[in-house]
């Protein structure tokens, strides 16, 4: 009804004579607007997408989008001043010195995944005093290996690699070892002599399911000790038993504190007593092995991963 009344008026059809104009002024008005709110909806979207996923693609067309918006915003449709030039620069540096600061921080926040088909691989070698380096594919990945400690798990892409082990003491002494994965399973290498044509005994190892839990892995790698059992300090509960030379038993439990000895299953000698801390969501491994002269050697890991590198 008001609009009818309007339009009897001259001034309402004079007006009405500029309803387009006043249409496109208000889309345009709001357009402007908007484009003050392009830094900081471009600072959500770093923090949002660019430090969670370390992707600089992102970042590079992010940073485009903003600085073509931002140029049309201080230029507008006449020719920009030095002034406007000037704070342009100062926006555009801004940024990229907030967003240099962030990616450190977001570094150490969120540390890139690896791909979901990924492998994982650990070596651990007992049997020479000697440290070793190792080569996957002809690249270094572990640096000075002890004897008796496993290294971490390495990320390697699932199909076939060359394992190449170097002997730090004696350079030419190089152990070669082609090896398969497949994706999504980690696996313990375990080197028990040294000759050129040595072949590892492999262990796929189950990864923990219960991230409450704290899972114990124990390696029977003894050359001379058939079968061992992993019980309770003053042995009066098995924790696990029956763990035959070269195989290897978990078990998933409790968060805890706790004192444990291996003893060999024939004669119920005592070899070791650990002190164990178990934590959720942690592998906890404890290795048998045997030095070159025969003698138990246990040691005990936390189990932990590389850092993923993008490529």
């Amino acid at each position: 009804m008001l609009l009818e009344r309007l339009s009897k008026t001259e001034l309402s059809k004079s007006l009405l004579q500029f309803k387009p104009a006043f249409f496109y002024v208000a889309i345009f008005t709001a357009f402007i607007n908007l484009l003050y709110l392009a830094p900081s909806i471009y600072m959500l979207e770093v923090y949002d997408r660019v430090l969670t996923s370390s992707n600089v693609s992102t970042l590079v067309f992010l940073s485009l989008i903003i600085l073509f918006l931002n140029v049309k915003n201080y230029s507008g449709a006449r020719m920009p001043s030095h002034k406007t030039y000037f704070k342009l620069a100062l926006f555009i540096v801004f940024n990229f010195l907030i967003f240099s600061k962030s990616f450190a921080i977001g570094e150490e926040l969120y540390d890139p995944e690896p791909p979901s088909n990924s492998s994982y691989l650990r070596i651990i070698h007992a049997g020479s005093v000697d440290s070793y380096n190792v080569s996957v594919d002809g690249k270094k990945r572990i640096s000075n290996l002890k004897p008796a400690l496993a290294s971490q798990y390495l990320i390697l892409t699932s199909g076939t690699h060359q394992i190449e082990m170097e002997n730090i003491t004696n350079p030419k002494k190089v152990i070669k070892v082609t090896v398969s994965v497949v994706p999504g399973h980690s696996f313990t290498y375990a080197f028990l002599d040294y000759a050129v044509i040595s072949k590892p005994f492999i262990f796929d190892d189950v990864s923990i399911s219960n991230r409450l839990k704290s899972q114990l892995m124990v390696y029977n790698l003894s050359t001379n000790i058939n079968k061992i059992d992993l019980q309770t300090a003053d042995g009066g509960t098995s924790v696990m038993s029956g763990i035959d030379k070269y195989t290897s038993k978990y078990l998933a439990v409790n968060p805890v504190e706790a004192n444990v000895q291996l003893v060999n299953s024939d004669g119920k000698k005592i070899i070791s007593k650990q002190s164990l801390k178990l934590t959720a969501n942690t592998n906890l491994s404890i290795f048998l092995l045997s030095t070159p002269q025969g003698l138990p050697v246990v040691s005990q890991q936390l189990s932990t991963i590389e850092k993923y590198k993008r490529k």
